[in-house]
């Protein structure tokens, strides 16, 4: 079985309700659940939450909410890899059942990506597939508001300037493994993954304002492409 696992939590510290806070005029989580529905490839469209009012609205828009996940799986510390096991175990899944983890906050994902992501993961045989996005970043920087300070983030010595190699990012849309793989591995980034590539035009990861009215004007040039 294929089931496509949103994680959407109530406590969102940096964009208030930002898993239902309206986008372009529909609750956000209402575009990842018809990414997973139009891809035509789940058994199960569940949304892992703590909340009654997220439930709801997931509910309405065809996603099923099977189990009320526990407050110890809902603070800002746990990670996704214990909130899906924690789901895995809810839902009692076969092992070599396939889960996509699918982040709410996705309105530029395509069902076309996760259907790409699934593929590549068989082809592949790794533990797990991550959506990432390419860049040529050399060095990055940490500003420190406190005391004004900044200090070199990151470096990567076998990058040299102009090379034509490219740095993978994560961009928190999608993860896809075998449930055996998602019981089994410790970090995941640190086991055997494949990566899908989504283009730079459609990957922003959402965490601050800032991201959300930009993922919005991206929204609309690529709708506007479109016609």
């Amino acid at each position: 079985m294929n089931i496509a696992i949103i994680i959407a939590r109530k406590g969102s510290q940096r964009i208030k309700n930002k898993n239902i806070k309206k986008f372009m005029g529909k609750p956000i989580i209402k575009f990842a659940i018809d990414n997973a529905k139009k891809s035509k490839i789940f058994d199960q469209i569940i949304v892992s939450t703590d909340s009654k009012k997220i439930a709801n609205i997931s509910k309405k828009y065809g996603a099923d909410i099977p189990f009320v996940r526990e407050k110890k799986y809902s603070t800002n510390n746990v990670s996704t890899l214990n909130v899906i096991r924690n789901a895995i175990k809810n839902l009692k899944l076969n092992k070599k059942d396939y889960v996509c983890c699918i982040y709410p906050c996705t309105p530029l994902l395509t069902p076309k990506d996760i259907i790409n992501g699934k593929n590549i993961l068989k082809k592949n045989n790794f533990s797990l597939c991550v959506s990432t996005f390419a860049s040529s970043v050399y060095n990055s920087f940490i500003y420190n508001k406190k005391n004004k300070k900044v200090k070199k983030n990151f470096k990567n010595k076998f990058l040299k300037k102009n090379d034509k190699n490219l740095i993978f990012f994560d961009c928190g849309y999608f993860y896809w493994g075998k449930v055996k793989s998602w019981i089994e591995i410790k970090d995941i980034f640190n086991s055997k993954i494949s990566l899908v590539k989504i283009p730079r035009w459609r990957a922003q990861d959402i965490n601050y304002m800032e991201d959300w009215k930009f993922a919005e004007k991206l929204k609309i040039i690529n709708l506007s492409a479109k016609n």
